[in-house]
């Protein structure tokens, strides 16, 4: 919480503007105008730490902020954890602060399935599954079946939520297939969220959400704003050479 109370603050501070996900998309979209410096705050998982730090976090400062939400963990305590999700009262009542938005994060497809006979690990909406123990592949078809079904579950769970059909999707790893982008798109998902460091662009009508990752404890806010400021660095420049090759 600490830690990212200072990143509020530095983001405050050096004059950057919070906007909520679902503005962004409709800038994305060109139907709005972006402020100067927008940031957009994520979060992943649903997890209760959410509601118990930075919600009262993001109310002090009063900033927007978005979780994509494992729909099947909503109520639910793990076995042989200590993690803990949100349940469905509180999810209603951050909701009706009208600062934290709700989307997908997949029902039941936030673990990790083996790929190949390798034994390469990926996450389990990207692929048909490897079954070590018969030495056999998920068909093309149960996978499909399965994707559709995970997903049509969470716009279900989440549509009864949130009082309103949800369009964004969080994948989780940042793991995903053209195929899988199909069915979303068919079940009603029309953003999809990635685990890709760009920006985000005014206008450019991309389905994809690009993203920082804040959360790791191998930065601070420090290093956070120098990243941000790097990956402007980078846009310029990509503009500039856009410019010259037009001139």
């Amino acid at each position: 919480p600490e830690r990212f109370e200072a990143d509020l603050k530095m983001l405050k501070e050096k004059g950057f503007n919070i906007i909520s996900l679902r503005y962004l998309l409709l800038a994305i979209d060109g139907q709005a105008k972006l402020p100067p410096n927008a940031v957009v705050i994520t979060f992943d998982d649903g997890l209760e730490s959410f509601y118990t730090y930075a919600y009262p976090l993001l109310k002090k400062y009063n900033m927007p902020a978005i979780n994509f939400v494992i729909t099947k963990r909503i109520d639910y305590k793990p076995q042989n954890t200590s993690l803990e999700f949100m349940n469905r009262t509180q999810l209603k009542e951050m909701l009706k602060s009208g600062i934290i938005d709700i989307q997908s994060h997949t029902h039941d497809s936030h673990e990790y399935i083996y790929a190949n006979r390798n034994l390469d690990k990926i996450g389990k909406l990207a692929s048909p599954i490897y079954y070590v123990g018969i030495d056999d592949f998920e068909s093309q078809v149960n996978y499909e079946k399965r994707v559709r079904e995970d997903l049509s579950k969470s716009f279900e769970v989440l549509n009864e939520i949130l009082g309103e059909k949800p369009y964004i999707l969080s994948f989780p790893f940042g793991h995903y297939n053209d195929r899988v982008v199909e069915i979303a798109k068919e079940v009603g998902y029309s953003k999809f969220v990635t685990i890709k460091k760009d920006i985000n662009l005014q206008g450019s009508k991309d389905r994809f959400i690009y993203r920082i990752n804040a959360g790791v404890n191998t930065i601070n806010e420090e290093k956070l704003f120098n990243i941000m400021m790097d990956l402007i660095k980078e846009e310029n420049e990509k503009f500039k050479k856009f410019i010259e090759i037009e001139g």
